[in-house]
């Protein structure tokens, strides 16, 4: 197994939870920021891009992709890898092709890419998503133990879900809808 370590931020997690929230019944799609170095062994995701909440063309993917690399030069940040909402985690599922398609992009700029795959259904349980992450060995996505993956706790994550702050988020489909929502910057 690969020793990387992933720690995901309070913010990034606010922010993949609401893009979840906003929409429970599509496949969501993102991208992770992390700063420092992709070769690094200990990974702090500090930001999370929602994309899409259908699937898009390749085409649209290529024009989010575009602008998420502007900002995230900007910002001094590297995109880390992405994530991806299903309907449920089992530990056979594996990501989508598109999903795989975008993963193995990401893999050419940043040696230690991640995906993290998102069980939207078991937000309902317990107010916290249930998360898989996935690693690239020797050509091959393989899921990693728990302990990769460290989660800051999201302290009112309740109160935020009851005020329906979700809706606020908006992804880079929303945009595309709405060219005067900011999708890069939202909550």
């Amino acid at each position: 197994m690969v020793s990387v370590k992933y720690k995901l931020s309070s913010k990034a997690l606010k922010k993949i939870t609401f893009h979840g929230l906003k929409y429970p019944s599509n496949r969501i799609l993102g991208v992770l920021l992390c700063n420092g170095s992709c070769d690094d062994h200990d990974l702090l995701i500090v930001d999370a891009i929602p994309l899409f909440h259908s699937w898009p063309s390749p085409l649209l993917l290529e024009a989010a992709l575009s602008q998420v690399e502007s900002f995230s030069k900007k910002y001094k940040l590297l995109i880390a890898g992405y994530y991806e909402g299903l309907d449920t985690i089992s530990s056979d599922l594996q990501p989508s092709s598109l999903g795989l398609l975008l993963a193995s992009k990401l893999a050419e700029f940043c040696l230690n890419s991640c995906i993290l795959l998102i069980d939207e259904l078991s937000f309902v349980e317990r107010y916290q998503f249930a998360f898989k992450l996935l690693l690239r060995e020797k050509g091959n996505w393989i899921t990693q133990d728990e302990d990769s993956l460290l989660i800051e706790k999201l302290t009112s994550i309740e109160k935020e879900f009851a005020e329906t702050r979700y809706r606020s988020l908006y992804d880079f489909e929303d945009h595309l809808k709405n060219p005067s929502l900011n999708w890069l910057a939202s909550y």
